[in-house]
């Protein structure tokens, strides 16, 4: 069976008898009608392939189409949210920019008020020196009675009025040191200090307060205690006179004490170590963080015992953060004492420490 010259399939016949020249013609002309009929079938199935095939790739068109919509629906509805993500975004920025200005002119104004408050403590300072100098002039005079002219209750009373002249003194002096740290203004030394008088002279500043009292004072000193470490020995005797003034105030009968040791750091430098022992109230544990914050007391009843700003802690641990070192405080409880221990790097004797730099001014 043939279409235009190509053969499409076989048809075999068989005959018991032969077949006539009839016959054959016939079949020749029939082969070329079988032929088309079966070319125009497998085309028509073709034909029919393709259709199917063009409606199933339709489908999946409609269907991508109906895809891309809704991707498109998606996007839009993305983009309108960017925009107004976007749009809060530059709202908010505007609000932290005007946040920002506003705390810039309030970081000014505590600026300007901070040295406002510093001048006004260090004028302060001057005046109220000026006539408290005075006083414990006259006072002193006075409790020396050079003329023999006083009872002895007017000589107690003098005394007292020395007594209480002293404490505000140094409390000015205090206000006016926890000031230059406040503004960054207080100046550390570095030079060599004999550290058994450094100590001797905290004790006799303290010793009258604990005589009056009956407490008994002792110094301790480490066998390799550098006889004449590099610090700033001002600010080394604030730190022990504070310390055991607080110790004096808190015991009413017992020791206060005071212990250096010394931690080697290499051939050059120390640490020392500052302990100030006492057989006081001692010191809730509750408070014992507390008590280092400025304007600060253990005690804040209206029937404690102890006067006081609360600054003479906060100046320690300040001045003890400004030589790099630390301090903490220890107690056992109420009633049994405590213990405060002020850890100051320091260079070893003057004799083997390195040249010694000028003073600066440092800041916490």
């Amino acid at each position: 069976m043939l279409f235009e010259g190509e053969v499409l399939g076989v048809i075999e016949f068989a005959s018991v008898s032969a077949f006539s020249d009839l016959h054959l013609g016939f079949l020749e002309r029939l082969v070329a009608t079988i032929g088309i009929a079966l070319n125009t079938i497998q085309a028509n199935r073709r034909t029919e392939e393709l259709l199917s095939q063009s409606q199933r790739l339709a489908n999946e068109l409609q269907e991508q189409s109906a895809e891309l919509q809704r991707t498109n629906a998606e996007l839009e509805e993305k983009a309108t949210l960017l925009s107004e993500q976007n749009a809060n975004i530059e709202t908010k920025n505007r609000e932290i920019e005007m946040a920002r200005l506003g705390l810039e002119e309030k970081a000014l104004e505590l600026t300007q008020a901070s040295q406002y408050k510093s001048e006004f403590l260090a004028n302060m300072s001057h005046e109220l020196r000026t006539p408290l100098n005075s006083l414990l002039l006259l006072a002193r005079l006075l409790a020396d009675n050079s003329e023999d002219n006083l009872t002895a209750k007017q000589i107690e009373f003098a005394r007292t009025i020395y007594g209480a002249g002293s404490d505000l003194l140094s409390l000015i002096d205090d206000i006016l040191d926890l000031s230059k740290i406040d503004s960054g203004r207080l100046e550390l030394e570095r030079i060599p200090f004999d550290l058994v008088t450094c100590v001797e002279e905290a004790l006799g500043i303290v010793a009258p307060k604990a005589e009056e009292q009956g407490l008994a004072l002792a110094a301790l000193f480490a066998p390799d205690a550098p006889a004449t470490p590099v610090g700033d020995p001002v600010r080394l005797r604030q730190i022990l006179v504070n310390l055991l003034s607080n110790a004096v105030k808190f015991t009413q009968r017992g020791e206060v004490s005071v212990e250096v040791t010394v931690e080697p750091i290499d051939a050059v430098r120390c640490r020392l170590a500052l302990r100030v022992r006492d057989t006081g109230i001692g010191v809730p544990a509750d408070s014992i963080e507390r008590i280092f914050a400025p304007f600060t007391q253990a005690d804040t009843s209206a029937a404690r015992r102890a006067g006081g700003l609360g600054i003479g802690l906060a100046l320690v641990r300040h001045i003890a953060l400004l030589h790099g070192g630390q301090v903490r405080a220890d107690s056992a409880g109420i009633g049994r004492g405590a213990t405060f221990t002020v850890t100051l790097p320091a260079l070893k004797d003057a004799a083997t420490a390195p040249q010694v730099p000028a003073p600066v001014a440092t800041s916490v």
